[in-house]
């Protein structure tokens, strides 16, 4: 497994929709990432290298996460750590003994560390046959686990959690936050401003990303995005797949890009490193938006998820929409997912499995 690490600027925001202009998601999702590789993969190849990396797709000889959030953190100046954070398993509620305020503060919350998110993987591994399948989570649901959120344990930071083992102390500043700006709406067939009946342009906020630096006594927080690639031993175009990415630097993810949103100064790639002798062969949690393939009844291992209405736009195309399992879901046992056209034939949607 690849780990590929996206180095950002401090202050560079992000514009990633979720349903709309007026939503802001708080990671960058697979399929977004999928349409920036394939783009880039035809500007610098084209359609025939592009076809067989498509085919790779399907047959499964590429798998990727989403895109999420990284922190390095110095100390004197000095590099001491970095804490990846993964999307928050869903339905994971704390134990009635945590006071209110902290247990609504976790139901908030977007993301867990690393560490967190491996203990949570594997009490499931040990408990998931008990539960029943196909349960869409909703907030007021009971509690699925107790999960060992203990009071002085853990830090509650920010849409955040993660273990005093791993860092200290609150962060004060957010190193990850949504900035609202107002703007006109573009019709998105002419591209033009949109006037309402009275001839006048409708305005509407946009929420955007911004990840910031922090700086906090001797400590520097240092935010970036991660996201996590796995290979077929006979996958042949790990050179070209590479060079994609590269350029994805220049160009750029999700919307408002001509504005300068979206930019990584640059991509580095490894072998991920594996914390604490932690089995991801037996991870059941899915770390990608899926579409599960139904000719297969992949369906039928789905056990605790949540969904996403994915759609948008092409060439001033409106795409079909599709609709995705979110990341965080639990899977009984893994499945593959698959590429959705949602257009034609070139259009596709990645909703292939990551776990």
């Amino acid at each position: 497994m690849k780990i590929y690490k996206l180095i950002i600027k401090p202050n560079t925001k992000f514009r990633i929709g979720s349903t709309d202009w007026t939503d802001s998601d708080f990671m960058i999702h697979s399929d977004t990432l999928f349409s920036g590789i394939i783009n880039c993969c035809d500007l610098l190849y084209g359609q025939t290298v592009v076809k067989k990396m498509i085919d790779a797709y399907k047959e499964h000889k590429i798998k990727h996460s989403s895109v999420f959030v990284l922190i390095d953190i110095y100390k004197n100046k000095e590099f001491e750590k970095t804490i990846r954070f993964f999307p928050k398993p869903v339905g994971i509620m704390p134990p009635v003994k945590i006071d209110k305020n902290t247990n609504a503060k976790v139901l908030s919350t977007k993301w867990v560390s690393e560490n967190i998110f491996m203990e949570i993987s594997s009490k499931f591994n040990e408990d998931y046959k008990k539960y029943e399948p196909n349960k869409v989570l909703e907030k007021d649901n009971i509690e699925l686990f107790s999960f060992d959120l203990k009071k002085n344990n853990f830090i509650l930071d920010n849409n955040f959690i993660y273990s005093k083992e791993e860092f200290g102390f609150e962060i004060e500043r957010p190193f990850l936050q949504t900035i609202v700006t107002t703007k006109n709406k573009i019709d998105r067939t002419t591209g033009q401003v949109a006037n309402d009946e009275n001839g006048k342009g409708q305005l509407f906020k946009e929420i955007a990303l911004q990840l910031n630096q922090v700086e906090q006594k001797k400590y520097i927080i240092k935010p970036h995005f991660y996201f996590l690639a796995d290979f077929a031993d006979d996958f042949e175009l790990i050179n070209e797949f590479n060079a994609s990415l590269r350029l994805l630097a220049d160009e750029g993810l999700g919307g408002e890009r001509a504005l300068g949103y979206g930019k990584f100064e640059k991509i580095e790639f490894k072998n991920f490193e594996i914390k604490n002798n932690f089995d991801w062969s037996k991870n059941r949690l899915s770390l990608s938006l899926i579409n599960p393939n139904l000719a297969d009844n992949e369906q039928e291992n789905i056990v605790f998820y949540d969904s996403i209405i994915r759609s948008g736009w092409w060439r001033q195309q409106k795409k079909k929409s599709v609709r995705m399992i979110k990341e965080g879901s639990f899977f009984k046992n893994k499945i593959n997912g698959r590429l959705v056209e949602v257009l034609n034939e070139k259009v596709l949607q990645n909703g292939i499995a990551f776990f």
